[in-house]
């Protein structure tokens, strides 16, 4: 009987450890400081391209920006392509685009379009 007292105290004692550890790790990832996916400081005052969801694109200074990916760009402007396919553009100054709408960023110059490799056709 001795025996299976001590086994069933070691047993509480493991428990309560674990209890400990997984408290300390929820609490440690509650007080982590969230991280940005995008680090975009070698491109502030330049201008950058940002595409969102549902095919909007608009370029702009960028003036700031925060771990969620919410930018700010000034001096922005809007490119609509018209359905005879030609693009209009139109002025807003300085904008804000949610983070959550963000598809792609970058460089306005700089960049380059690459043939696709996977492409049947090239």
């Amino acid at each position: 009987e001795g025996y299976y007292t001590c086994i069933a105290i070691v047993d509480d004692i493991i428990y309560s450890c674990v209890i400990i550890v997984l408290f300390r790790i929820i609490l440690e990832m509650g007080s982590r400081k969230k991280e940005s996916i995008l680090n975009l400081d070698q491109y502030m005052d330049q201008r950058l391209v940002v595409k969102f969801n549902g095919g909007r694109e608009v370029s702009g200074k960028l003036k700031g920006y925060d771990a969620l990916v919410n930018i700010v760009l000034d001096e922005a402007k809007e490119f609509i392509e018209t359905p005879d396919g030609n693009t209009v553009t139109r002025d807003f100054g300085l904008l804000v685009c949610k983070g959550s709408s963000v598809m792609v960023v970058y460089p306005e110059t700089g960049t380059e379009e690459i043939a696709n490799p996977w492409n049947a056709e090239s």
